[in-house]
């Protein structure tokens, strides 16, 4: 019998001590991992340099200066596609009208509506924004 007693004082020891420990190391603080990068008054200088130097490394690598008037083109036709998408979107009103006694389809379908001319609208302010 008192093989069976000091066996649940020794499993109730092995439980505290192991709560304990892990107790303790729950609350120890960790360490933050932060993002990005940390400016400060020494490294501020060195860190402009390196971003002018990728930015002209993009440039370099893109011939902003070579192709711009293909990347001209490309915006303009990016626009017309846009502009052309928002007009083909304004046939889905057909289909609205036709399912006007359904409120609930009418309700999904201006939803939809909506939400594509919305998404053509940013993409056409996207481009009409982007300068060379």
């Amino acid at each position: 019998m008192s093989i069976i007693y000091s066996q649940i004082i020794v499993y109730i020891l092995v439980v505290v001590v192991t709560s304990a420990i892990v107790g303790f190391l729950s609350e120890r603080p960790t360490e933050k991992n932060i993002e990005g990068f940390t400016g400060s008054d020494e490294n501020i200088e060195a860190l402009n340099g390196e971003m002018s130097e990728k930015v002209s490394n993009m440039e370099d690598s893109l011939h902003v200066t070579k192709y711009k008037k293909d990347y001209e083109n490309t915006i303009t036709y990016g626009k017309d596609y846009f502009n052309s998408m928002t007009v083909a979107t304004l046939f889905d009103f057909s289909t609205i009208i036709k399912e006007q006694r359904d409120k609930e389809k009418t309700e999904k379908s201006l939803t939809d509506l909506a939400k594509k001319l919305g998404a053509l609208h940013q993409g056409s302010q996207a481009l009409k924004n982007t300068q060379l």
